[in-house]
């Protein structure tokens, strides 16, 4: 094609080569002549000259209009035209006119290294209506100098732009290529680049291609997927709506500006790994048949995938969402399987509420550096945080865990609300059984309240730094540290909130549970409930010490609020607590009786203490007084006296005496010599041992027939 063109040119060379040598010949022969025939023969050589330049020209225009012939013609016939990449641009310019004269024909296209001057439509302007493509088409590397449009036309072969650049843009909108269409490394870096329902039959291949310009694909189709990975969009990209029979993949591509996939429907995968999101993204309502894989993938600004649905698996392992002030929002997405956001980190607000994940979810070092919501979530597998950090505030009121809940090792650093979950399986708060693993720690208050565990709770080593709240929550089993210490300090420091709270078993210290160091109580409010329950845990599992060590603490409390509101019931109390340890110590008042008892044996003991009681009236005085001087008991008749004046009922032993009225003196024998201890009248002492029997004895027989027996303790 160019042969013709290239001898045009050798022989213009040629000629001026033979004509500068003759010039140079004379000039030498006469060097400085100024006669005529030197004039004339100057003037004869510039005839010349003009003459070769002239038949020059003819034959370069000659061989041009010859050379665009053939390619003219080769268009007609179907024939490949193939330019070398470094002929010049001239050589290489076609008319656009020219490839819809092809078209026309039925020919094939197959163009190489071309630049398509001036533009190209293929439909009529204003219709719906366009030449149809009988015939593969293969453009490569061309260079569209103005737009291209392809609106609705019909590609029935293969469709090849690979390497292409329209610098006036492109439409392909409504455009149908059934076979497959190969796009690779294409430019777009003027108008812009129009895919709007467009129907690709077969696969879509746009892998590195540039678009500088604003890019629309709403409502496309790709029956076999597409694939634009390590493409480029310097502006705006629209794929609302598109529907995909197979995998779509953005792999290692870089969106600067808005990306919206909003209502799309991809039966295969979303591969989105590595790819990089300068601009928002829109993924409201995006229907993924199969997985969804974003790894390594960096996200600088919005990111919406509100109402998503993932068939299959979601892989957000290592992804960056980096926008401190651009939420991150899954809310209400369905997962079919599982979700994976190992490393993954969230510079932002994260919303995950009302999701729905089917299978197990994964949270292996991921980072939440704003807040993070999990309300209404649900998890049907296992929940696994490990090593999981929440900068911020963390929230997963009323989540379903329909599997166990493992949260090993993770770092609470604000406020975290589990406020109305339910915890199906065992919720797990323990770190793995490794001394370098980290505990899981709240460093700030913590809230269970209203929550629901139906396999139990494990907070073992749990570090709690604030208030815990269990307010209304329920366990089948609830473990806390047994001795209340995690790594030499306090399990809860703080206030503890256990109104409402109940379980069937239990494991704590009750001193940490219930008071702080300085004996002061721990629960943020007094609730009967807390301390009656953990006492009849502690006693139906036979530590009856540790269930009345809890008993009285709670007694203790009340007695207190009791000196607040009332001065009888809180003498009441103290009576209680003086008499029998409120039923716990129920032989404190045997002891208090045999006291009574020994003391009036001592002084009944003593000379004159006692007169014989065998007369009446003044022969009963006499007597007594007689007797009062000289009768001294021994210890066991001492004894029967003292038991007579205690007991409330007249019984025969020891009622042949009767006290005394003089005063007796008790002393003990020291090394150091006698000391005194009492100075007594027995009448006085008989009526002390009176007054206690008609108190303690009623009570004594009460409790010995079970009537007091600790019923306040077995209050539930």
């Amino acid at each position: 094609m160019s042969y013709e063109f290239a001898t045009a040119i050798m022989s213009v060379v040629q000629s001026l080569r033979t004509l500068g040598g003759g010039l140079l010949e004379h000039q030498l022969v006469c060097p400085g002549s100024r006669c005529s025939d030197n004039v004339q023969g100057t003037t004869s050589y510039r005839t010349i000259f003009g003459f070769v330049v002239l038949l020059t020209f003819v034959q370069i225009t000659a061989a041009e209009t010859s050379s665009s012939s053939a390619v003219h013609q080769d268009l007609l016939s179907g024939r490949p035209v193939a330019f070398q990449p470094g002929a010049s641009r001239t050589a290489r310019t076609i008319p656009a006119i020219w490839l819809l004269e092809a078209v026309r024909k039925g020919a094939e296209l197959n163009v190489t290294n071309a630049f398509i001057r001036g533009p190209l439509r293929v439909r009529q302007r204003n219709y719906k209506i366009a030449l149809p493509f009988e015939n593969d088409v293969s453009l490569i590397g061309c260079d569209f100098e103005d737009q291209a449009d392809f609106s609705y036309s019909i590609f029935k072969q293969t469709l090849v732009l690979t390497g292409s650049i329209f610098h006036g843009g492109a439409s392909f909108e409504g455009a149908s290529v059934q076979r497959k269409a190969i796009l690779d490394r294409v430019e777009f870096d003027g108008g812009e680049a129009n895919f709007r329902d467009a129907h690709f039959n077969n696969f879509l291949s746009m892998q590195g291609a540039r678009f500088h310009v604003k890019t629309f694909f709403n409502g496309a189709q790709f029956d076999k997927g597409a694939d634009f990975a390590n493409g480029m969009f310097a502006d705006q990209a629209i794929f609302e709506n598109i529907q995909s029979g197979s995998d779509l993949v953005f792999q290692q591509a870089h969106f600067a500006r808005l990306l919206r996939l909003t209502t799309s429907k991809i039966a295969g995968s979303l591969f989105i790994v590595a790819a990089e999101f300068v601009g928002p993204v829109q993924f409201p309502g995006v229907q993924i048949a199969q997985n969804a894989k974003f790894g390594g993938a960096v996200f600088k600004n919005l990111f919406n995938f509100t109402d998503g649905q993932v068939g299959s698996f979601i892989d957000l392992t290592g992804t960056q969402f980096e926008s401190d002030s651009k939420p991150v929002n899954f809310e209400r997405v369905r997962i079919g399987g599982r979700a994976i956001l190992d490393h993954a980190r969230f510079a932002g607000t994260t919303n995950f509420p009302s999701v729905r994940i089917g299978s197990d979810a994964s949270f292996d070092g991921t980072t939440f550096q704003g807040p993070v919501w999990f309300e209404g979530a649900e998890f049907v597998g296992r929940a696994a945080f490990h090593a999981t950090e929440f900068q911020r505030l963390a929230h997963f009121g009323r989540v379903e865990f329909h599997e166990e809940s493992l949260f090993d090792g993770v770092v609470f650093t604000k406020e975290a609300d589990f406020t109305a979950s339910h915890f199906h399986g065992l919720a797990n708060f323990n770190s793995l059984k490794s001394e370098k693993t980290q505990k899981t720690t709240f460093r700030a208050g913590v809230s269970f309240d209203q929550a629901r565990f139906e396999e139990g709770a494990r907070f073992e080593d749990c570090i709690f730094h604030k208030y815990v709240s269990f307010y209304q929550s329920s366990f089948t089993a609830l473990y806390l540290s047994p001795n209340g210490r995690v790594d030499q300090q306090d399990q809860l420091p703080g206030i503890v909130d256990l109104q409402g709270c109940t379980y069937d078993r239990i494991q704590v210290d009750w001193r940490s549970l219930l008071q702080r160091p300085d004996g002061s109580p721990r629960p943020r409010k007094y609730d009967r409930q807390t301390y009656v329950q953990l006492a009849k845990f502690l006693r139906a599992t036979g530590d009856e010490q540790t269930a009345d060590e809890v008993y009285l603490e709670q007694r203790r409390l009340e007695r207190k609020q009791l000196f607040h509101t009332s001065t009888v019931s809180w003498l009441a109390d103290c009576f209680s607590l003086i008499t029998t340890r409120y039923g716990v110590a129920r032989g404190r008042l045997l002891e208090f009786s045999l006291v009574l008892l020994f003391l009036g044996m001592l002084i009944f003991s003593r000379p004159g203490a006692v007169s014989r009681n065998n007369g009446n009236g003044k022969d009963q005085e006499k007597n007594a007084a007689a007797d009062s001087h000289a009768s001294k008991l021994s210890h066991w008749d001492a004894l029967a006296v003292s038991v007579h004046q205690f007991l409330p009922l007249d019984v025969p032993f020891g009622s042949q005496w009767t006290p005394g009225m003089n005063p007796i003196q008790l002393e003990v024998r020291l090394w150091s010599g006698k000391k005194r201890l009492l100075k007594i009248t027995p009448c006085t002492c008989a009526s002390v041992l009176r007054i206690g029997g008609w108190i303690l004895v009623p009570i004594i027989v009460a409790i010995v027939t079970g009537l007091l027996s600790g019923q306040q303790r077995s209050i539930s």
